[in-house]
């Protein structure tokens, strides 16, 4: 007859104590948190107790140091991925499928759940390292946009600098046309104050050599114009003046040009222009005595005058000397 112990059975000095027993299943609890534990894995039930019993287990505190040694490592050598559109759900589904128990593998009543602890220790392990590889990735694409962005405020306060120095710069340069305008403007109105200085000069002077010299009437060379001129002269300063009556207004680019004849030839006593109405003046030294030449005509010439007449007369005259 076979007397050894049927398979499974312990002899009586083999058999452990209940505080035995409950000590290895702490053990085997304890060291199969350690890995969800070193990520941040479990629940707070499962860290309290991870913390309540770390240092009555030996070497789970060494362990556990190589676990956090370990996730610091992923969260170092973690790649740069664009994670797939789908992960997430595949992931899920498959946490969802280990975490509930099928009819095969459910739990008897009164024996715990200590033989399920590595397998989810490894899935958490791995959902872990996923979610710490996408959360490298987002936080490495928010601090090349939070870069970009930096980047693109500096840029637009630099833009914006420049064009409150351009701002500043055209406001001056403003200040500066507007003062040149007034000053133009006060030039302008000297001018027109010596012109009607000038003018008035100019007609008493006319006036004083018309009425002490000889005078001499220039009729209109055409028929059917109304344009008349009066030549008054003094022999002793040297001094004549023409005064114009009813001449033909001239375009900017044009004068009229007054000239003295001797035996054909011209000799070009000044030139002048007239108002809207006609009138002009012109105060003449030829050089000698008007006795000296037989005959004066006023031509309308370009501006700045010529060496010649190159128009017909407007108005002419023949001097008779007594």
């Amino acid at each position: 007859m076979n007397n050894l112990p049927s398979t499974g059975a312990r002899f009586p000095d083999e058999s452990h104590t209940p505080d035995e027993s409950h000590t290895t299943a702490l053990d085997a609890r304890l060291l199969a948190l350690l890995p969800a534990f070193a990520l941040g894995a479990t629940d707070p039930d499962e860290a309290a107790f991870v913390r309540r019993h770390l240092a009555d287990v030996g070497g789970a505190e060494d362990e556990l140091a190589a676990y956090t040694r370990l996730t610091e490592a992923l969260y170092c050598a973690a790649p740069q991925v664009a994670p797939p559109p789908a992960l997430e759900g595949r992931l899920r589904a498959a946490l969802a499928g280990a975490l509930s128990p099928s009819p095969a593998t459910a739990v008897a009543p009164g024996r715990g759940r200590n033989w399920r602890w590595p397998r989810l220790a490894v899935l958490a392990t791995a959902a872990a390292a996923v979610l710490l590889a996408l959360n490298l990735w987002w936080l490495r694409e928010a601090t090349t946009l939070r870069t970009e962005n930096a980047t693109l405020q500096n840029q637009v306060a630099a833009q914006a600098t420049a064009v409150a120095a351009q701002q500043a710069q055209l406001a001056t340069q403003q200040q500066q046309i507007n003062a040149q305008a007034e000053e133009l403007e006060g030039l302008r109105n000297q001018e027109a104050m010596l012109a009607n200085t000038v003018a008035s000069q100019i007609d008493l002077l006319a006036q004083v050599v018309t009425a002490a010299g000889e005078s001499y009437d220039m009729p209109p060379a055409q028929s059917d114009s109304p344009a008349f001129a009066t030549v008054a002269w003094l022999d002793q300063p040297g001094v004549g003046v023409l005064r114009a009556e009813r001449f033909p207004p001239l375009p900017p680019d044009m004068v009229y040009q007054f000239w003295l004849i001797k035996d054909g030839a011209r000799t070009s006593g000044g030139i002048f222009t007239v108002d809207a109405n006609g009138r002009g003046t012109l105060v003449f030294t030829p050089g000698g005595s008007l006795d000296d030449f037989d005959g004066m005509g006023v031509t309308p010439e370009p501006a700045g005058g010529s060496a010649g007449p190159t128009a017909p007369p407007v108005v002419t005259a023949t001097l008779h000397h007594s």
